[in-house]
Protein backbone atom coordinates (compact mmCIF):
# COMPACT_ATOMS: atom_id res chain seq x y z
CA UNK A 1 0.00 0.00 0.00
CA UNK A 2 1.43 3.11 -0.90
CA UNK A 3 0.24 7.05 -0.69
CA UNK A 4 -0.11 8.64 -3.64
CA UNK A 5 1.57 12.21 -4.84
CA UNK A 6 0.44 13.69 -7.98
CA UNK A 7 1.11 17.55 -9.18
CA UNK A 8 -1.52 19.58 -9.15
CA UNK A 9 -3.24 17.90 -6.08
CA UNK A 10 -2.85 18.79 -2.24
CA UNK A 11 0.97 17.11 -2.53
CA UNK A 12 1.92 19.16 0.97
CA UNK A 13 -1.27 17.34 3.14
CA UNK A 14 -0.92 14.13 1.26
CA UNK A 15 2.77 14.00 2.44
CA UNK A 16 1.58 14.91 6.01
CA UNK A 17 -0.76 11.87 6.39
CA UNK A 18 1.88 9.50 4.20
CA UNK A 19 4.70 10.35 6.95
CA UNK A 20 2.21 10.26 10.01
CA UNK A 21 0.65 7.10 9.08
CA UNK A 22 3.64 5.52 7.91
CA UNK A 23 2.30 4.39 4.75
CA UNK A 24 5.09 4.98 1.97
CA UNK A 25 4.89 7.50 -0.92
CA UNK A 26 4.76 6.56 -4.62
CA UNK A 27 4.70 9.60 -7.16
CA UNK A 28 2.09 9.78 -9.85
CA UNK A 29 0.98 11.69 -12.87
CA UNK A 30 -2.43 10.05 -12.92
CA UNK A 31 -1.93 10.36 -16.82
CA UNK A 32 -5.05 11.40 -18.86
CA UNK A 33 -2.96 12.70 -21.77
CA UNK A 34 -0.13 12.43 -23.62
CA UNK A 35 1.37 15.78 -23.94
CA UNK A 36 0.34 19.10 -22.10
CA UNK A 37 -0.98 20.14 -25.17
CA UNK A 38 -3.97 17.42 -25.49
CA UNK A 39 -5.63 18.84 -22.58
CA UNK A 40 -7.82 20.96 -24.91
CA UNK A 41 -8.69 18.14 -26.89
CA UNK A 42 -9.66 16.40 -23.27
CA UNK A 43 -12.18 19.19 -22.14
CA UNK A 44 -13.63 18.81 -25.92
CA UNK A 45 -13.70 15.15 -25.57
CA UNK A 46 -15.50 15.69 -22.23
CA UNK A 47 -17.92 18.33 -23.24
CA UNK A 48 -19.23 16.11 -25.42
CA UNK A 49 -19.37 13.24 -23.44
CA UNK A 50 -21.37 15.11 -20.80
CA UNK A 51 -23.73 16.41 -23.54
CA UNK A 52 -22.74 20.15 -22.88
CA UNK A 53 -20.34 22.90 -24.26
CA UNK A 54 -17.03 23.98 -23.32
CA UNK A 55 -18.29 26.74 -21.57
CA UNK A 56 -20.63 25.07 -19.30
CA UNK A 57 -18.03 22.34 -18.54
CA UNK A 58 -17.51 21.27 -15.02
CA UNK A 59 -13.75 20.99 -13.20
CA UNK A 60 -14.66 18.02 -11.62
CA UNK A 61 -15.54 16.51 -15.16
CA UNK A 62 -11.97 17.03 -16.54
CA UNK A 63 -8.50 15.57 -15.58
CA UNK A 64 -5.92 18.20 -14.16
CA UNK A 65 -4.48 20.30 -16.54
CA UNK A 66 -1.08 18.30 -14.96
CA UNK A 67 -2.30 15.00 -15.17
CA UNK A 68 -0.22 14.08 -18.28
CA UNK A 69 2.79 11.44 -19.21
CA UNK A 70 5.59 13.48 -17.34
CA UNK A 71 9.01 12.38 -18.02
CA UNK A 72 10.80 11.69 -15.00
CA UNK A 73 13.38 14.93 -15.01
CA UNK A 74 9.58 16.67 -15.45
CA UNK A 75 7.81 14.99 -12.22
CA UNK A 76 11.21 15.00 -10.30
CA UNK A 77 11.32 18.86 -9.94
CA UNK A 78 7.38 18.46 -8.23
CA UNK A 79 8.43 16.17 -5.56
CA UNK A 80 12.42 17.38 -4.74
CA UNK A 81 12.00 16.71 -1.65
CA UNK A 82 10.49 13.20 -1.42
CA UNK A 83 12.99 11.46 -3.35
CA UNK A 84 11.63 8.25 -2.07
CA UNK A 85 7.88 8.45 -3.84
CA UNK A 86 10.32 8.57 -7.23
CA UNK A 87 12.51 5.47 -5.94
CA UNK A 88 8.52 3.71 -4.97
CA UNK A 89 7.51 4.58 -8.96
CA UNK A 90 10.58 2.77 -10.07
CA UNK A 91 10.09 0.02 -8.10
CA UNK A 92 6.52 -0.79 -8.69
CA UNK A 93 7.33 -0.32 -12.55
CA UNK A 94 9.57 -2.96 -12.19
CA UNK A 95 7.55 -5.45 -10.76
CA UNK A 96 5.26 -4.96 -13.40
CA UNK A 97 4.88 -7.56 -16.53
CA UNK A 98 5.51 -5.76 -20.12
CA UNK A 99 6.41 -9.03 -21.83
CA UNK A 100 3.26 -8.26 -23.86
CA UNK A 101 2.28 -11.06 -26.54
CA UNK A 102 0.32 -8.83 -29.15
CA UNK A 103 -0.67 -11.48 -31.77
CA UNK A 104 -2.27 -13.74 -28.40
CA UNK A 105 -6.11 -13.20 -28.13
CA UNK A 106 -7.00 -12.74 -24.08
CA UNK A 107 -10.31 -13.61 -23.33
CA UNK A 108 -12.17 -15.59 -21.08
CA UNK A 109 -13.50 -18.98 -21.80
CA UNK A 110 -17.03 -19.32 -22.79
CA UNK A 111 -18.55 -20.83 -19.82
CA UNK A 112 -15.00 -22.57 -19.34
CA UNK A 113 -15.41 -24.70 -22.63
CA UNK A 114 -12.04 -25.57 -24.03
CA UNK A 115 -10.90 -24.02 -27.09
CA UNK A 116 -12.03 -26.99 -29.33
CA UNK A 117 -15.09 -27.38 -27.61
CA UNK A 118 -16.21 -23.54 -28.29
CA UNK A 119 -15.73 -24.10 -31.72
CA UNK A 120 -17.80 -26.70 -32.05
CA UNK A 121 -20.98 -24.96 -30.12
CA UNK A 122 -20.00 -22.29 -32.49
CA UNK A 123 -20.23 -24.54 -35.89
CA UNK A 124 -23.44 -26.39 -34.48
CA UNK A 125 -25.20 -22.82 -33.56
CA UNK A 126 -23.92 -21.33 -36.88
CA UNK A 127 -25.28 -23.92 -38.90
CA UNK A 128 -28.71 -24.30 -37.19
CA UNK A 129 -29.13 -20.51 -37.20
CA UNK A 130 -28.00 -20.41 -41.24
CA UNK A 131 -31.41 -23.02 -41.77
CA UNK A 132 -33.98 -21.11 -40.02
CA UNK A 133 -32.40 -17.68 -41.53
CA UNK A 134 -32.10 -19.40 -45.03
CA UNK A 135 -34.02 -22.99 -45.13
CA UNK A 136 -32.10 -24.34 -47.46
CA UNK A 137 -28.18 -24.37 -47.16
CA UNK A 138 -26.82 -23.28 -50.70
CA UNK A 139 -23.48 -24.39 -51.32
CA UNK A 140 -22.74 -20.59 -51.73
CA UNK A 141 -23.43 -20.52 -48.10
CA UNK A 142 -21.84 -22.81 -46.52
CA UNK A 143 -18.65 -21.92 -48.44
CA UNK A 144 -19.22 -18.88 -47.04
CA UNK A 145 -19.64 -19.67 -43.40
CA UNK A 146 -16.72 -22.08 -43.40
CA UNK A 147 -14.53 -19.54 -45.05
CA UNK A 148 -15.40 -17.54 -41.68
CA UNK A 149 -15.38 -19.83 -39.20
CA UNK A 150 -11.54 -21.03 -40.86
CA UNK A 151 -11.03 -17.27 -39.31
CA UNK A 152 -12.40 -17.61 -36.49
CA UNK A 153 -10.42 -20.41 -35.28
CA UNK A 154 -7.20 -19.27 -36.86
CA UNK A 155 -7.76 -16.11 -34.54
CA UNK A 156 -9.28 -17.90 -31.54
CA UNK A 157 -12.40 -16.16 -31.74
CA UNK A 158 -14.92 -18.93 -30.92
CA UNK A 159 -15.51 -17.96 -27.55
CA UNK A 160 -15.81 -14.36 -28.37
CA UNK A 161 -18.41 -15.34 -30.64
CA UNK A 162 -20.46 -17.09 -27.99
CA UNK A 163 -20.60 -14.47 -25.41
CA UNK A 164 -21.50 -11.98 -27.98
CA UNK A 165 -24.45 -13.91 -28.76
CA UNK A 166 -25.46 -14.08 -25.20
CA UNK A 167 -25.36 -10.71 -24.97
CA UNK A 168 -27.46 -9.94 -28.01
CA UNK A 169 -30.15 -12.32 -27.02
CA UNK A 170 -30.63 -10.49 -23.77
CA UNK A 171 -32.06 -7.57 -25.98
CA UNK A 172 -33.67 -9.28 -29.36
CA UNK A 173 -35.07 -5.94 -30.44
CA UNK A 174 -31.85 -4.03 -31.83
CA UNK A 175 -30.09 -5.51 -34.45
CA UNK A 176 -27.24 -3.82 -36.40
CA UNK A 177 -27.16 -3.30 -39.95
CA UNK A 178 -24.32 -4.91 -40.71
CA UNK A 179 -20.77 -3.19 -42.39
CA UNK A 180 -19.32 -3.56 -45.92
CA UNK A 181 -15.54 -3.80 -44.12
CA UNK A 182 -13.62 -6.20 -46.32
CA UNK A 183 -12.72 -9.77 -44.63
CA UNK A 184 -9.37 -8.69 -42.98
CA UNK A 185 -11.41 -6.89 -40.06
CA UNK A 186 -12.66 -8.33 -37.46
CA UNK A 187 -15.00 -11.19 -38.54
CA UNK A 188 -17.89 -10.20 -35.66
CA UNK A 189 -18.36 -6.69 -37.40
CA UNK A 190 -18.63 -7.24 -40.78
CA UNK A 191 -22.25 -8.33 -42.75
CA UNK A 192 -22.10 -12.49 -42.80
CA UNK A 193 -24.11 -15.30 -42.47
CA UNK A 194 -22.45 -15.45 -39.11
CA UNK A 195 -23.08 -12.43 -37.80
CA UNK A 196 -26.85 -12.80 -38.90
CA UNK A 197 -27.12 -16.18 -37.34
CA UNK A 198 -26.33 -14.00 -34.33
CA UNK A 199 -28.39 -11.54 -34.31
CA UNK A 200 -25.93 -9.47 -34.69
CA UNK A 201 -26.67 -8.45 -37.94
CA UNK A 202 -29.52 -8.10 -40.20
CA UNK A 203 -28.22 -8.02 -43.25
CA UNK A 204 -25.75 -10.72 -45.04
CA UNK A 205 -23.67 -10.42 -47.89
CA UNK A 206 -24.55 -14.04 -48.66
CA UNK A 207 -28.26 -13.41 -48.98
Amino acid sequence: MYVELTPGSDIQETLTFSRGSGVPPVATARAACLDPTDFETHRLLRAIAENTTLSRLRPECCCAPSHWLMPPPVIERYLPHVPEALTNTCRIADQCVTTWDFQATIFPSFRHMAADAAFETLRTKTYNGAVRRYGVISEAICARIEKELTVIREKRYADYFLVVDEIVRESPRTCGRGSRQPPRSSPIVWASPMSTRFGITCCSSAS
